[in-house]
């Protein structure tokens, strides 16, 4: 009798746990998407920003005052924009492993 409630109670719950497992996963693909292609899109910027920086370093030395802060105020926008994004897709994909952890320990 005991037997029988653990096995009922063990399909029970991944036949609960199965579906709600596929429908989570399948709207958070979409975001993860998303977001890495955001990130993807924001490093390129930075690191043509930074190439050319780097491939221009004896020219940089014959930019004006005003050119110079442009060219780092550029660099520093690129910077945040690129490492806000890299931090949100992350966080997203990490906290989709511990999502899928959890619904298997549940299962379990």
């Amino acid at each position: 009798s005991n037997w029988l409630t653990m096995k009922t109670s063990g399909v029970i719950s991944m036949v609960v746990l199965l579906p709600v497992a596929i429908a989570l996963i399948s709207t958070r693909r979409y975001r993860v998407f998303r977001l890495f292609k955001e990130r993807m899109v924001a490093e390129s910027a930075w690191v043509d920003t930074f190439t050319w920086a780097a491939e221009s370093g004896h020219g940089i030395y014959s930019l004006g005052p005003r050119e110079t802060a442009a060219v780092e105020q550029r660099y520093t926008e690129e910077t945040k924009a690129f490492v806000s994004k890299h931090q949100a897709a992350r966080d997203f994909a990490n906290d989709s492993v511990w999502i899928a952890r959890w619904l298997g320990d549940g299962v379990y």
